[in-house]
């Protein structure tokens, strides 16, 4: 069972949210109580015990969770390889000053001034 990140942040502070965390990757997490909207969950770590109300909205399972960090490591991956083709792309055509490491939008930035367009998006 996995919390829904933005509920974390905006439910509870630092040192809570790492409570939890913790909890959640341990297994350490589990339902107190519940209702028709909601779970009322205990999680224990090394730093301390909380008890919480959570809506069943907010839960999301542990495959749900696997699919999203997939998704998530892809989208990473894409952005990636999108970031080396345009280092590419403006070494090839000479641009001065491109570099490992450069965000895309920074490439981007240089690739226009130099008066190219460049490469799409795969």
């Amino acid at each position: 069972m996995m919390i829904k990140e933005w509920f974390l942040r905006k439910n509870f502070n630092q040192n809570e949210a790492y409570i939890i965390n913790l909890a959640m990757i341990s297994g350490e997490i589990g339902v107190v109580a519940e209702t028709d909207k909601a779970y009322k969950l205990k999680a224990h770590s090394d730093f301390g015990t909380i008890s919480f109300w959570v809506p069943k909205s907010c839960i999301i399972s542990d495959e749900e969770a696997k699919k999203e960090r997939e998704l998530q490591a892809d989208r990473f991956n894409k952005g990636m390889e999108y970031n080396e083709k345009l280092i590419e792309f403006a070494k090839q055509n000479g641009i001065k000053g491109i570099r490992k490491g450069m965000k895309t939008s920074t490439l981007l930035y240089k690739i226009n001034q130099a008066g190219l367009i460049a490469p799409q998006r795969a």
